[in-house]
């Protein structure tokens, strides 16, 4: 009952994610709509709903790196999740500030992939709680407990045996590095059908 209550607690918070990531596709909803009407200033509205996101995303790289290097590398799961979580909060913000300054330069292309790598860290983290989910469901895997779950109600100092077991320790770079490879296939993906569709021999 309490790893079945331990599940059920990250896939609420999974679904919170679910909710960012699904307003997504908005971003480009404005573009078409407003792109129709030039009287109320053309995109506008995709416009600044990009400016508070690459804000936020920006904000939120930086927080989270500077908590990383606050506790020296050394989270739950040691150095290994202290570099891993510093790399994809890095790579979150450097695609946040990429498809700002894209759109700045007017390369829409290369803006569109940028912001595709970027929602796909949003993702990310909601793909870390759902692994564990399905591990779970299919194979029976028992999820890391909780700090207060851990004799004593505390972790050994800053770390937790848990996140020291082998899927554990792959799994803190697996779930970012699994949505850069898909958000690369995707962009590679809408680059071989643009080419398509501008080809001399396209219908």
């Amino acid at each position: 009952m309490a790893s079945f209550q331990a599940s059920a607690r990250r896939l609420l918070a999974a679904s919170r994610w679910a909710r960012t990531w699904s307003s997504a596709p908005s971003r480009y909803s404005w573009a078409r709509v407003n792109s129709r009407r030039p009287s109320v200033g053309g995109c506008r509205g995709h416009r600044w709903s990009g400016r508070l996101y690459v804000a936020s995303a920006c904000g939120a790289s930086l927080c989270g790196c500077f908590f990383v290097l606050l506790k020296g590398f050394k989270l739950s799961g040691g150095y290994n999740m202290g570099a891993a979580f510093l790399l994809a909060g890095g790579w979150f913000g450097v695609a946040a500030a990429m498809t700002a300054v894209r759109a700045r330069q007017q390369r829409y292309a290369a803006h569109r992939a940028w912001a595709i790598r970027s929602y796909s860290q949003v993702l990310a983290p909601m793909l870390y709680r759902y692994w564990y989910v399905a591990a779970t469901a299919l194979f029976g895997y028992r999820p890391p407990r909780e700090a207060r779950e851990y004799p004593g109600g505390m972790c050994d100092g800053d770390t937790c045996a848990d996140y020291f077991r082998p899927f554990d320790m792959l799994h803190a770079w697996t779930y970012w590095l699994s949505s850069v490879l898909v958000a690369e296939l995707l962009v590679h993906a809408l680059r071989r059908a643009a080419a398509a569709a501008t080809s001399p021999l396209s219908p």
